[in-house]
């Protein structure tokens, strides 16, 4: 998923962040985030589930 939000998102970072469960939320980014995942605070954001492209058409944006 990262490397297919890096071809929309060309010049932006890209962070995926699950929803915290059991104590904990994962993190995956196209950068280093160790310094900036304590900041992060899974239970402050509304999730919206991401569904991978099956299409060749460009994205809508």
């Amino acid at each position: 998923m990262l490397r297919q939000a890096e071809l929309i998102f060309r010049a932006l970072p890209i962070v995926l962040l699950g929803p915290r469960i059991g104590g904990f939320s994962r993190s995956y980014a196209t950068f280093d985030l160790t310094h900036i995942a304590p900041e992060l605070n899974a239970d402050e954001i509304v999730w919206q589930h991401y569904t991978l492209r099956q299409s060749d058409e460009p994205a809508p944006f």
